[in-house]
C-alpha cells in the first residue's frame, strides 16, 4: 500500500466521522430536525476521497 493510499484513506476516516458527528449533533441535538446542505457536502467529499483511495490502490 502507497503513502498516498494510506493518507486518502485515513482522510475518508476522517471525513466520515465528521460527517456522522454532524448528522447526530443537527438530527439528535436540535430542535430542527433537517439536515443542512454543508453535512451533504461532507459526506459527498467524504466518498469522493474514498473513491480515489480505492482507485490509488489497484
Amino acid at each position: 500500500m502507497s503513502t498516498l493510499t494510506l493518507l486518502l484513506t485515513a482522510l475518508a476516516g476522517v471525513l466520515f466521522l465528521a460527517t456522522v458527528i454532524s448528522i447526530h449533533l443537527s438530527c439528535v441535538t436540535a430542535r430542527n430536525k433537517d439536515i443542512p446542505r454543508w453535512i451533504f457536502a461532507l459526506g459527498g467529499a467524504c466518498l469522493v476521497v474514498a473513491t480515489a483511495a480505492v482507485l490509488t490502490f489497484f
